[in-house]
């Protein structure tokens, strides 16, 4: 097998290196993504939830979508959402620096109830106050205002709004020593509504970014095709219609007093469809085209379900806008693919805009079933186009190479906390227990690779293993003790994760005894109760797994250099010392007090005992992150520490 060997350190940080350090630019680009909770209630492959979503490919997710009651006050949408704000929020959990926000408006809502809740200062109040509890309670990052539109009548209540909303996270971080919440919101892209519903200077200057809806510019029940996230303007556009595309609405919030820094770009996983009376772009259209199966919306099609439309159909680039559309019979569609998500990342970075914002996370193809793609195939590529560096494997990591899940060619080189993307060389892939680049070999069709695109595919005997497919290449690794790897999240996950009302409840990163099982213990996060496992023959104590029966210390004042013997005993195929023992091991979450530490360090002895490496399949690996650890390790080496 050929091979490019790599070395970890600072000095293969050249041309290729993308640098995704913590000291990175102030304003680096975002990634927002929305979800909406009303996916939970498709049918079958199309039926989405928090479970679902990789916490790895967006900077901010935005839960769609809250209520606002008769009282004004910020409230519940669906039948049990509480649940689902814990779960949303757990996904900080595997992705520390991932933002979770809370969204309130959107389509359908009624816009009475924002009305009535800009009224007066009394009203507003009430909804911020409310606001405040309920995200700091559940654990939100903030708040995204989705108000579909103020209107002249509501312009300036709307302003007022932003601005008190800021006024009073900014005191709330502040009174309470943390960081204050975000507020954001989604806005038109349309000329004519954004000059009648915002006083653009103001409300920009209070948001902490703003989300430019650029993919709303047609609707099925126009006359003529029309393709409804244009780049760029159409030439056969003329009149009002020059303004319905997404460089005009950017360029225009911006010279409208909005920092470029602060507004994203709206991108769209799902097509427009038209009933054709002709197959081309401007043709006459009898209406609305057909449904998606999942979806259920005549005029609309979730990226998975045009997916699905594709094969058998002409595909079209509007070379002017950028954009694809397809024709098949008498049905047209407009959408974006990679080609057009290219130019458009690239529109972003050149005119120095904050990012994009993503509608809609359950429409594109999270389970891979559809497109055949892998998991998350549009989102995915978008991330690679915009954010490639996050989030930043690197942190928490010892100074080395690992492998990037989401493209086996490319790997990060950690150091002192900070990670660099490079590349392989063309048609090599980094394999994490060579750390090397390697040319891809097996091609047979016993390869559980072979014909896949790149990606996660869990291995079909071991839950906790997976395959990482790059160019046809199987590259085996194995999640973390007590994690399994789950293919909706392409991620490793803890075997339980339910709401405990009784154990977890109101607490996170905390470490709780099972009142049935001595030998397990309950992490607790955001809420939820994750079942871990003491290593074998230890029990869980306070915040610790320990020995249940303590010996006397066979070194207990003796002079510093004495060689005796130690007592020692066989347990399986690993050597420990029998004594009352804090074990360190890779994978737990069990921390060494500071303490015990300094006291130890000066009466007692220490030994490390080299363990026989057991069956790869099961030997834990040492991080969590996807693509991050060795196929399997070279030896694990337990800490033992005997105590007076």
């Amino acid at each position: 097998m050929g091979k490019l060997t790599v070395t970890a350190g600072l000095c293969l940080v050249i041309a290729s290196l993308v640098s995704v350090s913590t000291a990175s630019k102030a304003h680096s680009p975002k990634l927002v993504c929305h979800f909406n909770l009303d996916a939970k209630n498709r049918a079958h492959y199309g039926r989405f939830t928090v479970s679902d979503i990789n916490p790895n490919l967006c900077t901010h997710l935005i839960l769609g979508s809250a209520d606002i009651d008769n009282l004004n006050h910020l409230a519940y949408n669906h039948q049990n959402e509480e649940q689902h704000y814990w779960s949303c929020n757990a996904l900080k959990a595997r992705n520390t620096e991932l933002k979770t926000m809370l969204a309130v408006g959107g389509l359908p809502f009624d816009n009475l109830k924002f009305n009535r809740m800009v009224a007066t200062q009394a009203s507003r109040q009430a909804f911020i106050d409310s606001a405040i509890r309920l995200l700091r309670y559940y654990g939100f990052d903030g708040l995204n205002i989705d108000w579909r539109y103020p209107g002249s009548t509501y312009k300036d209540k709307f302003t007022l709004l932003c601005k008190e909303l800021k006024d009073a996270f900014v005191a709330e971080g502040l009174g309470t020593y943390r960081d204050s919440l975000i507020v954001t919101a989604s806005v038109s892209a349309v000329k004519a509504t954004i000059d009648e519903s915002y006083e653009v200077t103001q409300i920009a200057a209070q948001l902490d970014f703003i989300n430019v809806m650029t993919y709303d510019f047609a609707h099925s029940s126009g006359a003529v095709t029309f393709h409804h996230s244009g780049l760029h303007q159409a030439s056969l556009h003329n009149g009002a219609d020059i303004y319905l595309n997404a460089a005009f609405a950017m360029s225009y919030w911006s010279t409208q007093g909005a920092p470029k820094y602060k507004l994203n770009l709206g991108i769209a996983a799902f097509g427009k469809t038209y009933e054709l009376s002709a197959p081309s772009l401007g043709a006459s259209v009898n209406g609305p085209g057909k449904g998606g199966s999942y979806t259920s919306k005549a005029g609309f099609l979730a990226y998975y379900e045009i997916c699905q439309f594709l094969p058998g159909a002409t595909i079209q680039f509007i070379p002017d806008q950028k954009v694809p559309y397809a024709t098949k019979g008498d049905q047209w569609v407009g959408y974006d693919n990679q080609n057009s998500l290219t130019y458009k990342v690239k529109y972003i970075k050149d005119n120095g805009f904050g990012g994009a914002f993503l509608t809609s996370l359950d429409l594109d193809d999270f389970s891979g079933y559809f497109c055949k793609h892998g998991n998350y195939p549009f989102t995915s590529h978008l991330h690679s186009l915009l954010i490639p560096g996050f989030p930043n494997l690197c942190i928490g990591k010892a100074n080395g190479l690992y492998s990037n899940s989401l493209d086996p060619s490319t790997y990060f080189n950690c150091w002192e906390g900070a990670g660099h993307i490079q590349k392989c060389p063309a048609d090599l892939v980094f394999t994490q227990y060579s750390q090397s680049c390697e040319h891809p070999t097996t091609t047979s069709t016993e390869n559980p690779c072979y014909g896949r695109l790149y990606g996660l595919y869990p291995h079909p005997h071991y839950p906790h293993c997976y395959y990482n497919c790059g160019h046809g290449i199987a590259h085996l690794q194995c999640c973390p003790a007590n994690l399994v790897f789950k293919s909706s999240c392409q991620c490793c996950d803890y075997h339980t994760t339910t709401y405990n009302a009784n154990t977890c409840f109101g607490k996170n990163n905390v470490l709780v005894p099972n009142p049935q099982d001595p030998y397990s213990y309950y992490k607790c996060m955001t809420g939820y109760a994750h079942l871990l496992y003491c290593p074998s023959y230890s029990v869980f104590k306070t915040s610790l797994c320990v020995y249940p029966t303590p010996i006397a210390n066979p070194c207990h004042g003796k002079p510093s250099g004495q060689q005796d013997p130690v007592v020692e005993r066989e347990m399986g195929s690993t050597t420990t010392l029998t004594a009352q023992a804090i074990i360190t091991t890779v994978g737990m979450d069990i921390t060494t007090p500071k303490n015990a530490q300094e006291t130890w360090s000066s009466h007692n002895t220490f030994k490390a005992v080299d363990i026989p490496q057991p069956h790869p399949l099961q030997t834990p690996v040492m991080e969590r992150h996807m693509g991050s650890t060795p196929t399997h390790m070279t030896h694990i080496v337990f800490t033992t520490v005997v105590m007076e």
